[in-house]
């Protein structure tokens, strides 16, 4: 498994940080603060340039730089919004970039507050649900999906470039009537929409969990079926009533358990710290916390290299 970091990657600290942790892999942010929103291939090469002279490889984009808000409602405007993304991952095909997230909510998502409840008066955001799992809103329009990615995968196929759903955050501040995909058992039905070997999904410890899956059995699962492109190591915690953020070490995911089965399953791919708790002090970037999920990861990672 491959030590990886999504970072903002046009900032030379954050490929330091990199390099200081032993990562090997980075998933760029797609809104670099220093150069806008142009993504054509001189830019992206660039940006590879800078990863790999970092000595460090970089394994794709954390997600598309323009909305689906359109496409995501089955609104007037999607076809237009469909055909940015195919000249996008043609573009990253061009540039040798091989991976790409997307997610299937609108833009104007945010994310559920934090307040100082966590383990040493952390910051964590929490939201309403059980040990039953996060209820979900409505069911995802698949007509829609089926729609996005019959059109879009021919060209990730042609292009080499692998497509990555991420689910959505279990915190996402969604409004009431908004799909939301937060099961595994509608993450299995996505990847069978419309089969194809360039889409997979990312592995979000947190939002299985938060299902009332088993992480370890629908690790093992996935794992199987290749379809996992990324693994996302968070936690949380779960009450009679809420969900709360919690540090990588504690929560009710058993991390080192879930890694020693997707390894044992065949997975050999990239696995990254997801979102931390707020520490106090730290920088407005969370290095601290970023540092300690890190590190636990590596360590983690050390171990089952440890093992036959």
């Amino acid at each position: 498994m491959n030590l990886t970091l999504t970072v903002d990657a046009w900032i030379d600290e954050n490929l330091m940080f990199a390099q200081q942790f032993s990562a090997t892999h980075i998933i760029a942010e797609t809104v670099p603060r220093e150069t806008g929103a142009r993504w054509d291939p001189p830019m992206l090469l660039a940006l590879r340039n800078r990863v790999e002279k970092a000595g460090l490889t970089l394994l794709g984009l954390d997600r598309l730089p323009f909305s689906l808000d359109r496409t995501v409602a089955g609104s007037e405007g999607r076809d237009a919004e469909i055909r940015d993304v195919c000249r996008f991952v043609e573009v990253c095909g061009d540039a040798g970039v091989p991976l790409l997230g997307y997610t299937w909510m609108r833009s104007e998502t945010g994310l559920a507050s934090r307040t100082p409840t966590g383990r040493g008066q952390a910051f964590v955001a929490s939201s309403a649900g059980s040990a039953h799992g996060k209820t979900s809103h409505n069911d995802p329009p698949w007509d829609r999906l089926a729609y996005f990615l019959e059109r879009v995968l021919p060209i990730a196929e042609k292009t080499h470039v692998r497509m990555m759903y991420l689910p959505t955050d279990v915190f996402a501040d969604l409004p009431p009537e908004h799909p939301r995909m937060d099961g595994v058992a509608e993450w299995k039905r996505l990847m069978q929409t419309v089969p194809s070997s360039c889409h997979g999904l990312e592995f979000r410890s947190s939002a299985v969990a938060a299902t009332g899956a088993d992480t370890i059995d629908e690790a093992r699962l996935l794992s199987a079926m290749g379809k996992i492109f990324l693994i996302t190591a968070d936690n949380i915690t779960m009450g009679s009533s809420t969900l709360s953020e919690a540090f990588i070490d504690e929560g009710i995911v058993n991390l080192p358990e879930t890694l020693t089965a997707c390894r044992t399953a065949g997975f050999d791919g990239p696995i990254r710290p997801g979102r931390q708790p707020g520490m106090t002090p730290d920088t407005e970037q969370g290095h601290k916390a970023m540092a300690m999920a890190t590190g636990y990861l590596r360590a983690l990672l050390q171990g089952l290299e440890a093992i036959p």
